[in-house]
């Protein structure tokens, strides 16, 4: 099968920008490799299709783990949801967010760390999933 280009289209102003595609019955992105994967492949053709560095893409998983961290390391919720998400941006919205911080984004990853160290792993458990001691879905 050959692939073709997709046709690209303008947007207009007030267009939406941001775009979350949830998976919540997608068996095979339960598990974080598969998701992270499947990431891949859409960054990929996101190169393929003309829109890299016009659209970027965050992903959230429950079992979202960053690399270097402990699983049960709590900055890992902050990347963590109840099911697998890929949350589209654009480029241009996250530089002008950026830009609104003069550059110093570091607060805003450091906030969100601090906010689940101190609502630790139970409460949050009980937040994201009804169960408090449900603080690791792998």
């Amino acid at each position: 099968m050959t692939r073709q280009r997709p046709s690209r289209k303008k947007t207009k102003t007030g267009d939406r920008g941001t775009v979350v595609i949830a998976a919540p019955y997608v068996q095979e992105l339960s598990e974080f490799g598969a998701h992270l994967g499947l990431a891949a492949e859409i960054e990929d053709d996101f190169c393929w299709s003309g829109f890299d560095g016009e659209i970027q893409l965050a992903t959230f998983h429950p079992c979202y783990q960053f690399e270097g961290t402990d699983e049960e390391d709590v900055k890992n919720w902050t990347n963590r949801s109840p099911w697998p998400l890929f949350h589209l941006l654009r480029e241009e919205e996250v530089s002008a967010a950026v830009d609104a911080y003069d550059g110093e984004t570091d607060q805003i990853w450091q906030t969100n760390e601090e906010t689940m160290r101190s609502l630790g792993k139970d409460k949050l458990g009980a937040l994201i999933y009804g169960d408090p001691k449900n603080t690791n879905l792998g």
